[in-house]
């Protein structure tokens, strides 16, 4: 009697239903990832106001629909954008929140983390830039929570005495928004008719160096 011949398939041939969602999931995190990165940079050139869907789509080599299908209009995009370009700050902040104690030096490696941030994603400031020229006044919830975490740090550093206590902690903290964020926006015109001696990295850690003397030295309870 010949042996009856199995049709049934092999077990790492069969279907599975869990390795092709996984599968699925991971092309839609792709494809969601570089629809991101286009709009980011195409909203950082030009706004929101004259970035289409149909662009970003052109630009990401994405369908319209699919854009849609992930962010359902141009302003959720235009949101997840703003979320998605202070990521990075915001878990370098929470990492030195952590290992920190509320002192001084800590509210000096935040400024020059924030610092470092910036100047190596010119992306971020040209966003916020359009932010203001085009009325949007709510910051993503990764800033708002690093405003809450920074005015509560600042509170508990002057509880310590190491900072002066006469001025808000959240006016400290709008200063030092100021303080870095308005370098690199006014950074052009200052080279081209200031700091004329100088190349832009030069500038930068010459700035760098003169704020934190200047702001932390203004900080210290006398």
């Amino acid at each position: 009697m010949n042996e009856q011949t199995s049709i049934e398939p092999s077990i790492s041939s069969r279907a599975q239903p869990g390795a092709s969602a996984n599968s699925a999931r991971a092309e839609g995190d792709r494809t969601r990832a570089v629809i991101l990165r286009a709009a980011e940079q195409l909203f950082a050139d030009h706004g929101f106001a004259a970035t289409s869907i149909a662009t970003v789509a052109r630009v990401a080599g994405v369908t319209k629909s699919l854009i849609h299908h992930h962010f359902g209009s141009k302003r959720a995009l235009w949101d997840a954008v703003k979320g998605v370009v202070m990521e990075d700050y915001g878990r370098k902040q929470q990492q030195l929140l952590a290992e920190h104690a509320p002192n001084l030096a800590l509210i000096e490696e935040s400024i020059l983390s924030y610092f470092r941030f910036l100047q190596a994603h010119p992306n971020v400031t040209r966003f916020w830039n359009w932010m203001t020229i085009e009325g949007d006044r709510e910051a993503p919830a990764v800033s708002q929570w690093l405003m809450e975490q920074g005015v509560e740090t600042l509170r508990r550093v002057q509880a310590a005495g190491e900072m002066r206590d006469d001025i808000a902690p959240e006016y400290i903290l709008a200063q030092v928004c100021v303080l870095v964020r308005g370098w690199f926006i006014e950074r052009p015109i200052l080279e081209s008719n200031l700091l004329r001696e100088t190349n832009s990295l030069e500038c930068d850690e010459r700035y760098l160096a003169a704020a934190m003397r200047v702001f932390l030295d203004g900080l210290r309870k006398r």
